[in-house]
C-alpha cells in the first residue's frame, strides 16, 4: 500500500504542474485565472464520477472487477497516445 501511495503521490507531482502550465500558456492573458478555475473544476468533476464509479463497481462486483476495469479504461488513451500524430513543440 505505501508503494501505491508514493506512486501516486509521484504520478501527481509529475503531471499536475505540466498540466496546469500548458492551461497557464494556452489561455489568453485576461482568462487564464478562468481556465485554470474550469481546468481544475473539469478535474474535480472527473475525479467525482470516476470515484462513484469505482465504488459502485467495487460494491456490485468486487474489488478485482474494479481494478480490471481500470486497467482497461487506461488502455484507451495509452492506444491513443500511440496513435496520435507526432511534431515538434515550438519553442518559446
Amino acid at each position: 500500500m505505501f508503494i501505491g501511495v508514493a506512486v501516486w503521490g509521484l504520478r501527481m507531482g509529475f503531471t499536475q504542474g505540466i498540466l496546469a502550465a500548458m492551461v497557464s500558456e494556452t489561455a489568453p492573458a485576461t482568462l487564464r485565472g478562468t481556465a485554470c478555475g474550469v481546468f481544475n473544476l473539469a478535474c474535480g468533476l472527473c475525479m467525482l464520477l470516476a470515484s462513484a464509479l469505482a465504488g459502485w463497481l467495487w460494491d456490485r462486483f468486487g474489488a478485482s472487477t474494479t481494478f480490471l476495469t481500470a486497467a482497461a479504461l487506461v488502455m484507451v488513451p495509452l492506444f491513443l497516445c500511440w496513435y496520435a500524430p507526432r511534431q515538434a513543440m515550438p519553442r518559446a
